[in-house]
């Protein structure tokens, strides 16, 4: 990966540091949605069934 990286201009790796800042962002965003919208609390047992 690092030669890879190496090889290109400094404009696509400035491209694709911000490709992939908007993408963390999204992952971010999505998962403090699901987070808000699941339950406080699964009832005593149910832990290792959670996501199933």
């Amino acid at each position: 990966m690092e030669d890879t990286l190496a090889a290109r201009s400094s404009e696509d790796l400035g491209r694709l540091a911000g490709l992939f800042g908007r993408l963390v962002d999204d992952f971010v965003r999505h998962a403090e949605i699901e987070i808000h919208d699941r339950p406080a609390a699964l009832p005593p047992g149910r832990e290792a069934d959670h996501g199933r």
